[in-house]
Formats: structure tokens, sequence, C-alpha cells
């Protein structure tokens, strides 16, 4: 990937948790159609005849199990951020080579009210396991920029993919003319 990070949701697919109808339990799911599933026989199966989970899909299930606690504490942390009024929206602009493009649906930790907290809120935040989340944040902001330029590199590249394409398009002008054939848009 561009940014060098692929998310944790993405690391584990094609398997994910999924929430019982009742919600009350979360079960392991799997994405049949996926190609990275096979029903053959050289490969080991994910459960063995006796109902047990191999290695491979009990480490699979581990981490499903470690990234939905995250996800819980990280939704608890947000709620103690957004119950003090920190997470506001965020304004942002990127400056790429095709002029200014706005981002909408963004937000952000407003530093200036995470600084002005009196100390027993500022310890809300503290034992929510808030802080780190709004310092990232915070810290996150100077990569802004990066932003501009993956998206200047996406448009690059898929103008260059376009010219490359109808480059290899063999020229029939030849039907039209003296019989030659035209090999132009090969070299």
């Amino acid at each position: 990937m561009d940014a060098g990070l692929v998310p944790m949701c993405l690391r584990a697919y094609p398997f994910r948790l999924a929430s019982t109808p009742d919600g009350q339990k979360k079960v392991l799911v799997v994405n049949t159609n996926s190609r990275l599933i096979h029903e053959d026989t050289q490969h080991e199966p994910l459960v063995s005849e006796d109902g047990q989970l191999s290695p491979i899909l009990t480490d699979i299930l581990n981490f499903l199990t470690l990234l939905e606690n995250a996800k819980a504490s990280t939704a608890s942390a947000c709620d103690a951020l957004q119950a003090l009024e920190l997470i506001v929206p965020w304004e942002v602009t990127l400056r790429t080579d095709q002029g200014d493009q706005k981002v909408d649906g963004l937000f952000k930790i407003d530093e200036t009210r995470l600084n002005a907290l009196p100390d027993d809120a500022y310890l809300s935040l503290r034992q929510a396991g808030a802080l780190p989340l709004a310092f990232c944040q915070l810290l996150s902001m100077q990569h802004l920029p990066t932003l501009g330029k993956l998206a200047d590199a996406h448009i690059r590249g898929a103008q260059s993919a376009q010219a490359a394409s109808a480059a290899k398009e063999l020229s029939l002008e030849f039907l039209k003319t003296d019989g030659g054939l035209n090999f132009s848009g090969f070299i």
C-alpha cells in the first residue's frame, strides 16, 4: 500500500467477527467467495474432523478478538472525548496538482479546549484511555500534506495506466491506407 500500513480490519480478510442476531455473542464468519479460501487437499483444513480449530484459524480468531476489544476501547475513549466536546468538525483543503480539493466528513481534537480542561476532566480522559488517542490525532495532523501527495500520485498512476493502455492498442489505420502496418504505439 502507498501509506505503508495495512488496516487491521483488512489483515484477517476473508475472516471477521459478526454479532449473532440477538447481539449477545460474536461468531467467526468467512467470505467463502474469496479467492483466498481453497477447497483442496493440499492445504491444511481450517477445522479438523473432530471440530477443533486449526492453529492458523485459532490465531485468526485471537487476532479478531483483540481487534474487537480494541474497537470497544476506542469507542469508549471517543465517547469520553465527545462528552467533553473535544471532537469537532475539521475543515480540510488539500493542495494538489489539480488545485485545492476540499475534504468533508473529517473530525479532529480541539487542542485549545483540551489544554483548557480543568484537572478533573483531564483526569477522567486519562482514566478512560482517551489521552493517547487525542494526542495521536493531534500529532497525525502534520501528515496532512502527504494526503495531497498521495492523491496526486494516485491520479498520475491512473493517467499513466490509461496512457499505457492506449499506447498498446494496435493501430488499424492500415486498413484505410496502403496496407502497411503501423507499430508506432509500441515504440
